[in-house]
């Protein structure tokens, strides 16, 4: 799949992706997928997004989201440091009512053998593959690409393969080679202490988690967690 295009300038809740959710009884595979997401509006509603679905409940397996040449861009002022920033991505949320992964918003089925190369810039709960893990397995899993979060007014969590587990989800297998980074715009001393790890962002309840790695590395203010071998990972200043 080339050229899919989300644009979401609405403040209703939703689910977003090629498919906006796929049921208990729903597989698919051995899918490539090259597209850019935006979402746009305010906090009032929750909304779930990837490049794939936004929910899933059913399998999925061998499916890879694939970096455009052409991302979206968005330049942001920085009143700390007085400097622009730019930031090209191919997933774009500004809700931190959310749950923003590569490939899929909000798992509660089975992700297996999948990879996201596909560059995230959000608020909310962000994952390289999944932004929420609500039970459900996610193994063999990689990503390669970077995730920006953007700290406004609550800390959310970022993970390089699952932004945010809980209900017994399994983890297993994976493998996060991108770079965190954690923006702040305010001037004021607010704590920024968003959870941040290699793999997983906040682990509740998780029934499972072994034999994951990373060689990523993780932006300042950020901890790193959740990873047994982690060669090349080091704070950001």
């Amino acid at each position: 799949i080339y050229g899919l295009f989300i644009k979401v300038s609405t403040n209703e809740s939703g689910n977003y992706g090629l498919f906006t959710e796929i049921a208990s009884n729903g597989s698919v595979s051995n899918l490539y997928i090259q597209g850019m997401i935006n979402i746009l509006g305010s906090d009032s509603n929750w909304v779930y997004s990837g490049l794939l679905c936004g929910k899933n409940h059913g399998t999925i397996s061998h499916c890879y989201t694939i970096q455009n040449y052409t991302s979206l861009s968005y330049v942001e002022y920085n009143e700390s440091t007085s400097t622009y920033i730019c930031y090209n991505f191919d997933i774009y949320c500004q809700r931190e009512n959310s749950a923003i992964g590569g490939l899929v918003g909000k798992n509660d089925g089975s992700i297996m053998n999948c990879c996201n190369c596909s560059a995230i810039y959000s608020k909310g709960d962000i994952g390289g593959i999944v932004g929420e893990s609500n039970g459900g397995y996610v193994g063999t899993c990689d990503n390669y690409n970077d995730i920006s979060y953007l700290y406004f007014n609550n800390n959310r969590s970022v993970g390089g393969i699952v932004g945010y587990a809980n209900s017994n989800a399994t983890i297993e297998l994976c493998w996060n080679f991108g770079f965190m980074k954690i923006e702040n715009t305010w001037t004021d001393s607010r704590s920024i202490q968003p959870n941040v790890g290699e793999i997983i962002g906040h682990a509740e309840s998780v029934n499972a988690f072994y034999n994951n790695y990373c060689e990523g590395n993780v932006g300042v203010n950020a901890t790193i967690s959740d990873c047994p071998w982690n060669k090349d990972s080091k704070l950001m200043v």
